[in-house]
């Protein structure tokens, strides 16, 4: 049986993840997932259920509690068409400039928001 550790970094490194990619979703520092994959933090639940969701996988599976992954069927559609998993997903097929425009127009999104 697997530790959560080993489990997260194995998922990222089948999905070809950088770990500054999977510390994005969550909406962290690179640094602070680093620290989860080495055993050295502990992982809270509110990130276990976002990279289960990110994955598709369930979370009883990264905890190492069943061999069964839960995987979502591909062919049914998702709650949420607009999940971080979908966009960071969709950005990983962008060139690096076309990267630097969605960037620029989430900074813009941002701003407007907190602007109005």
């Amino acid at each position: 049986m697997k530790d959560l550790k080993d489990m997260i970094r194995a998922m990222r490194e089948d999905n070809d993840l950088k770990q500054v990619e999977v510390a994005a979703v969550l909406g962290i520092a690179q640094q602070s997932y680093s620290k989860y994959e080495n055993g050295e933090h502990d992982l809270p639940i509110r990130h276990l259920k976002t990279l289960a969701e990110y994955y598709h996988v369930s979370t009883d599976y990264l905890l190492g509690m069943s061999d069964y992954d839960g995987s979502v069927d591909i062919f049914k559609k998702s709650a949420e068409p607009y999940s971080l998993g979908k966009i960071l997903s969709a950005a990983k097929k962008l060139q690096v400039d076309e990267r630097a425009l969605v960037l620029d127009y989430i900074n813009y999104l941002l701003y407007k928001r907190d602007n109005n």
